[in-house]
């Protein structure tokens, strides 16, 4: 395979976050706490380079809000990109079953949801989702 095939193959970018236990959250199923404002911004900058973030119903039931690049530099480099502002979110839910007056939904962030029928069923003819 030569260089530029790589290139123009779409590539997955995986970041995975877990405690010294092995697990992010605790029994309670609480959101995890980064450690430090450079573990934020690791982050940030990971998410700059995506044009798409893929995370489950549960992290989002969690959170009730995704990450979003909020530095200059970093909504620079995506502008530079030809990127929007914003890369996709996409959440996973087998049900679709997702509260809709989560903070996530007004996050100035495209929202899309990948579902079973029976959970796109949920949100036909409502707004939230793209």
């Amino acid at each position: 395979m030569n260089p530029q095939q790589v290139v123009n193959r779409p590539q997955i970018t995986v970041i995975l976050a877990m405690s010294a236990d092995g697990k992010i959250s605790d029994e309670m199923r609480s959101p995890a706490r980064f450690g430090s404002e450079q573990d934020k911004l690791h982050l940030e900058k990971q998410v700059a380079q995506m044009d798409g973030v893929l995370f489950g119903a549960g992290t989002l039931n969690a959170y009730q809000t995704t990450i979003k690049i909020t530095s200059p530099e970093l909504l620079e480099y995506r502008k530079q990109q030809k990127k929007p502002p914003q890369p996709i979110q996409i959440v996973v839910s087998a049900s679709g079953n997702i509260n809709l007056n989560y903070r996530f939904f007004k996050q100035s962030v495209p929202h899309w949801l990948l579902t079973t029928n029976q959970g796109k069923q949920l949100w036909n003819n409502t707004e939230g989702f793209e």
